[in-house]
């Protein structure tokens, strides 16, 4: 098997980033849903059948980028950082309870929007869990990026 080589990983680390979060917000709002739709019509079984099977998913494409990151693109610092502080940034906009509080001006912004949503999902957190993972693994990948 041939190995492609890329000029610059980090355009395919920002697409794949993104692709992960947009998955994982559509996860949990796609069950969000299945609850609404479960209390309102006694309809159960995909509610229960999508609550247990998010996190297999999550735990896959996880998984998935931290492969792609770590082992088939070469080690490159800025692909690593913008994995690291975005996972940063996502964990503290989705806190509820952090010691960083929102200012007015602040909510106006595409950020503060976000933070509305990802409250709006009424706890379904894999979400959270997509940034926590890029925080891990932004970190592996500047330690990788050290070492070579």
């Amino acid at each position: 098997m041939s190995r492609w080589t890329w000029s610059s990983p980090v355009p395919v680390t920002l697409v794949a980033l993104a692709a992960l979060f947009l998955v994982a917000f559509a996860a949990d709002s796609v069950l969000s849903l299945l609850v609404k739709f479960a209390a309102k019509n006694f309809v159960f079984m995909p509610a229960a059948i999508a609550k247990a099977a998010l996190p297999f998913l999550v735990i896959i494409l996880v998984l998935a980028f931290a492969w792609l990151l770590l082992i088939r693109l070469p080690p490159n610092a800025s692909a690593a950082a913008a994995v690291l502080v975005t996972g940063v940034i996502f964990v503290v906009i989705y806190l509820p309870f952090s010691r960083f509080t929102f200012p007015p001006w602040l909510r106006q912004t595409p950020i503060g929007t976000l933070r509305s949503m990802l409250w709006s999902l009424e706890g379904y957190a894999s979400f959270y869990y997509v940034a926590v993972a890029c925080v891990v693994i932004g970190i592996v990948g500047m330690i990788r990026t050290r070492k070579t």
